[in-house]
């Protein structure tokens, strides 16, 4: 079995999710696709703690860990159907990084 990478961008309530391997020493896309990282894609949800802050403490508490727990899910899901594509293809997935935002720096 051969060795393949995944990356992934993460975005407001989704992340892009890449997978490549080495061909002939060239970069190879395996995968490639779109990660809904919440169930419903609205400003709720894809900006719980803007959402959160606007709600009593214990509200926003419950509503965050809700959020939170449905993303690592759908994420969880998402990870073993590649893991599961790739090994079909003969490719284990042996790394993984997670690439932060772009952000600016802070004044």
């Amino acid at each position: 079995m051969k060795n393949a990478t995944v990356g992934f961008r993460v975005h407001s309530g989704w992340s892009a999710v890449v997978a490549v391997c080495l061909e002939k020493g060239a970069p190879f896309v395996l995968h490639r696709q779109r990660l809904q990282l919440v169930e419903t894609f609205t400003y709720r949800f894809r900006q719980p703690y803007h959402t959160g802050e606007r709600m009593a403490l214990a509200e926003a508490r419950e509503f965050i860990a809700g959020v939170r727990e449905k993303g690592r899910e759908l994420a969880y899901r998402a990870i073993r159907g590649l893991q599961a594509e790739s090994e079909g293809r003969d490719y284990s997935l042996s790394h993984g990084a997670v690439f932060p935002a772009s952000g600016r720096a802070l004044p």
